[in-house]
C-alpha cells in the first residue's frame, strides 16, 4: 500500500474517473480501487495530507498506525512538534496515556529517532 498512490486514486475518483479506469491505471482490481476510495472518503483529506499523519501512518501496518494517529489527535497532539514535546511525558507517565500502549510508545520513539537521525 502506498499513501501517495491511494491519494492519487481518490483524487481520480473525485475528478469523475470510474473504478475500472482507476484499476487499469494503477494495475489493481476494481474492488480494491473502490475500497481505497471509500476508506478515504470517510476521512478528512486535509487530515490525511497532514504532516503528522504522513509521519505516523505506516503503510505496512496501517490499521495499527491509523489507530495510533487517532489516539494522538484525541490527546491533543496534532503535529510532529507537539509529539516531540510530549514524548517524554508519554514515556514517563504511560498511565496518563492509557490508549497508547507499549507497542505504540515503542513505535513513536523509533519514528522520532529516525527523524532525528535524518535531520
Amino acid at each position: 500500500m502506498n499513501k501517495e498512490r491511494n491519494l492519487a486514486i481518490y483524487k481520480m475518483r473525485q475528478e469523475g474517473c470510474t473504478y475500472k479506469d482507476i484499476a487499469a491505471t494503477f494495475e489493481i482490481s476494481v474492488e480494491r480501487a473502490r475500497q481505497i476510495c471509500i476508506f478515504l472518503k470517510n476521512m478528512d483529506l486535509a487530515e490525511i495530507e497532514s504532516e503528522l499523519y504522513q509521519f505516523i501512518v505506516d503503510d505496512s501496518s496501517q490499521n495499527f498506525t491509523i489507530s495510533l494517529y487517532n489516539t494522538l489527535r484525541r490527546s491533543g497532539i496534532d503535529d510532529i512538534t507537539s509529539l516531540q514535546d510530549k514524548i517524554t511525558d508519554i514515556n514517563e507517565h504511560p498511565e496518563n496515556y492509557v490508549y497508547i500502549g507499549a507497542k505504540g510508545r515503542s513505535y513513536l520513539n523509533q519514528k522520532l529517532d529516525e527523524l532525528a537521525k535524518n535531520a
